[in-house]
């Protein structure tokens, strides 16, 4: 999980900022790019392409997982099984 919320800091209150936590399974291994150590962003590009490096990294980590490896597996069996089924039915006729 990856929660984003906004962030007033008292002494720049005009200025909007983000703060990030980032959570995970234990199975899941570390994935990057690292928090800063006060876990806050300013609102520009920076932070938004952060925030889909980190979003993307967390999705191919989660896929290490062996929890999430075999959702994966079987979802991806059950497609293949139905592409082939609906192929063959498809020349049959």
């Amino acid at each position: 999980f990856i929660v984003v919320q906004k962030h007033v800091d008292p002494q720049f209150p005009n200025k909007i900022k983000y703060r990030v936590s980032v959570t995970a399974r234990k199975d899941v291994p570390n994935f990057g790019p690292p928090l800063p150590n006060d876990c806050t962003f300013d609102h520009d590009q920076i932070f938004r392409e952060w925030l889909l490096n980190k979003l993307i990294s967390a999705e191919y980590a989660c896929y290490k997982a062996d929890k999430f490896k075999k959702l994966k597996e079987r979802t991806r069996t059950a497609l293949f099984d139905s592409l082939y089924n609906d192929l063959y039915q498809q020349n049959q006729h």
